[in-house]
């Protein structure tokens, strides 16, 4: 899959979340464990289905204005999550 500003991801339903200081990704399927850091965690958080590539950017350009490779950032991270197979398209 090909990562771009209008696609729509959501997290798959057998990843299991825990949030705490770090957030950690549990891929049932698997059976291995992911550790997130801030950026990461409010990307998965924005994986629900109704938010756009570019509104994801869009939100973490407000929240980490002194990142200035967010958008390099986001579809890296988006292609690793959909490497490892916990993420998916929606719509």
């Amino acid at each position: 899959m090909i990562i771009h500003d209008n696609l729509f991801l959501k997290k798959k339903e057998d990843v299991i979340e825990r949030f705490g200081e770090e957030l950690l990704l549990f891929d049932s399927s698997t059976g291995k464990l992911f550790e997130v850091t801030d950026v990461g965690k409010t990307i998965w958080v924005m994986l629900n289905g109704q938010h756009t590539v570019a509104a994801i950017k869009n939100q973490l350009k407000e929240e980490f204005a002194d990142i200035k490779t967010i958008d390099i950032d986001v579809i890296d991270f988006l292609t690793k999550l959909h490497e490892l197979d916990l993420i998916e398209t929606s719509k």
